[in-house]
């Protein structure tokens, strides 16, 4: 059913829910894993305050290349900079993924209103299905 699957990663633990069904649903299909993960440039960082996001980038995309090994999952990993729901969205197109996962986070009727979640936008622009994962939370 899919055969490329894109999981964003922006190491959070819904990113990191994302990568777990992202990693299961590649095995199951025997599809191949891309993951990415975006510098936002919309916050203005110097080259000096990039460094500690871009090495968090790396971090997760290393961590995701970890997870898919233990699963016997091909992964392609790749760390840009740009607006992410765009570069998310470019990516997705231009290595023809079938399926992008991401990772649902809650946010404010007010934050939802004025800027929405990039998870949102990705669902709103997408030729291709997308699916939202949301954290596991203890029912307790």
């Amino acid at each position: 059913m899919y055969r490329t699957i894109l999981v964003a990663t922006d190491d959070s633990p819904q990113a990191d829910a994302a990568t777990d069904a992202a990693v299961e649903l590649a095995k199951r299909f025997d599809a191949t894993l891309h993951a990415i993960y975006v510098l936002d440039s919309r916050l203005g960082r110097t080259s000096a305050t990039k460094e500690p996001y871009k090495q968090i980038g790396e971090n997760a995309l290393q961590a995701i290349e970890q997870e898919a090994a233990l699963n016997d999952v091909s992964v392609t990993t790749t760390l840009v900079e740009g607006t992410p729901e765009s570069e998310i969205l470019d990516y997705a197109e231009r290595h023809a993924i079938d399926l992008i996962v991401v990772g649902g986070k809650d946010k404010s009727t007010v934050e939802r209103f004025f800027i929405g979640t990039t998870a949102e936008k990705v669902v709103r622009h997408a030729p291709m299905s997308v699916l939202v994962v949301r954290e596991e939370t203890d029912p307790s």
